[in-house]
């Protein structure tokens, strides 16, 4: 199953994914249980049909 980068998928995804409600991927933290923060949200992968498959992040050095 091939994976896609969000933006290359869905170039516009900002304005037709969520009623145009979802920001831009990498403007997102990415908490664990207990609100502490584990890292930012740096792509997302699909699959051929669009479905999301993956969140790549950025959990720093």
């Amino acid at each position: 199953m091939p994976l896609h980068r969000l933006k290359d998928y869905y170039p516009n995804y900002r304005e037709t994914l969520a009623d145009g409600q979802m920001d831009k991927i990498t403007s997102y933290s990415v908490y664990a249980q207990g609100e502490n923060k584990v890292g930012s949200a740096k792509d997302l992968l699909v699959d051929d049909v669009g479905h999301f498959r993956y969140l790549v992040i950025d959990t720093g050095p």
